[in-house]
């Protein structure tokens, strides 16, 4: 009767107002509990794939959803890898979509998560200093752009050797700044 919970049958809406009191009323275990499995159940339902269009539209619908449960994941300290994940995956979503300045503090937020959590030479740390890179490109950071573009080569030079392809795509984004 007052619009906190929406049914049309499909999905269920519940106003934030009452999201946050049923949080807040939460015991630390529990929060962490769902929080853990919110940031999961996201992983499984967005995955952005720039050539499919279809994943497009999903992640146009779920962003918000995928935004709310890595915000609950980081602020809980739970599942790093899948909110990395989820980190990225939105960040690559809006800067296909333009929107450089939202995707570089997703790709920030990214990245330092992934560093504390696989540690500074992993991949998966590469993959995301090279998106940074990229939105700071477009952003006109060129400075910015060239040391997140080092730092991916630098990594990758190290885990898979000078003549790796995917090297000379982290080269050509380096070359391009």
């Amino acid at each position: 009767n007052y619009a906190l919970i929406d049914d049309d049958g499909r999905v269920l809406g519940v106003h934030r107002l009452v999201g946050t009191l049923v949080r807040e009323r939460l015991a630390e275990s529990e929060r962490k509990q769902w929080a853990d499995a919110a940031i999961k159940m996201i992983v499984c339902a967005v995955r952005f794939d720039s050539h499919d269009l279809s994943s497009w539209e999903r992640c146009a619908e779920l962003l918000p959803h995928a935004l709310a449960c890595a915000w609950h994941a980081e602020a809980n300290n739970v599942a790093p890898r899948a909110t990395i994940g989820v980190l990225d995956d939105a960040g690559r979503y809006l800067m296909k979509r333009a929107q450089y300045n939202e995707a570089k503090g997703l790709f920030d937020r990214a990245l330092a998560l992934a560093s504390r959590f696989y540690g500074e030479t992993h991949p998966q740390v590469s993959a995301i200093a090279n998106n940074l890179g990229r939105v700071h490109r477009q952003l006109g950071n060129l400075q910015d752009a060239r040391a997140c573009l080092e730092r991916s080569i630098a990594i990758d030079q190290e885990v898979y050797g000078e003549g790796d392809p995917h090297l000379g795509a982290v080269f050509n984004n380096y070359g391009i700044v």
